[in-house]
């Protein structure tokens, strides 16, 4: 898998998936059942020999002696390792690389990855088909957190999706999820070459100081006037800063 950013794969909290079978982890009514297989859980030891069930795309049971529901699909996977889902807990698989980055804001927190996110046919085309994200889900990436580039010292706001799914409601976990800083080098390179600041990381401290403190000051103004133009920009930051 190739993104912009570092890959940072951690456990899920909880989910298993056997990694050579994603097929397996769409929702469905049947049960189905991975069994012979080695189970390492969220917590506690490996389990040799064990079973996980599934139904409806939930795991409902896991142990050594699961008992195995009736008409439920078996899958023999006797020498394999069933594992947690893997995150990747900063991507920007899904946006194209011309969507990553508004070039002419530095801050930028109304913009929504979400809205650049395309899992469906071919990269930035916007038309329906295959999702993507097959390949990174039989590679036990089950859950990623989609993020704007970082030549901006606010990108946006990111999402969490999962990479099975037949729509994008479906995949959409969280949505904003987060606030995408930046600081350091990024952000001072892309208002070098377009002559602006921040030109030090003195200034971008003190230019997202001086952002939350607008957000500050609009909140204040529209509880007092519900009435005065809406800035989207504050308003996710006057978000965050309730949070």
């Amino acid at each position: 898998m190739t993104t912009r950013r570092t890959m940072r794969a951690a456990l899920a909290a909880g989910g298993l998936l056997a990694t050579l079978c994603p097929a397996l982890l769409r929702a469905q009514e049947r049960a189905i059942v991975l069994r012979g297989g080695t189970v390492v859980p969220v917590d506690g030891a490996p389990i040799p020999n064990g079973t996980v069930v599934m139904r409806g795309g939930k795991i409902v049971a896991v142990g050594a002696n699961v008992a195995i529901p009736g008409g439920a699909e078996v899958v023999d996977v006797r020498g394999k390792y069933i594992l947690p889902g893997l995150v990747d807990a900063m991507t920007s698989l899904g946006v194209a690389n011309s969507d990553l980055n508004e070039p002419t804001e530095t801050i930028a927190p109304q913009l929504r990855v979400i809205e650049a996110y395309n899992p469906f046919g071919t990269f930035g085309s916007g038309k329906p088909g295959v999702l993507r994200n097959d390949e990174v889900l039989g590679g036990g990436v089950t859950t990623m957190y989609v993020a704007p580039a970082d030549a901006a010292l606010i990108g946006g706001q990111g999402a969490v999706v999962k990479t099975a799914g037949a729509t994008l409601a479906s995949v959409i976990v969280r949505e904003p999820a987060s606030m995408d800083m930046t600081l350091g080098e990024p952000p001072k390179q892309a208002a070098r070459q377009r002559q602006r600041d921040p030109a030090t990381r003195m200034a971008e401290v003190a230019m997202l100081r001086q952002a939350f403190i607008r957000a500050q000051e609009y909140e204040r103004n529209h509880a007092a006037n519900p009435a005065l133009p809406r800035d989207l920009g504050m308003e996710a930051l006057g978000k965050l800063l309730r949070r």
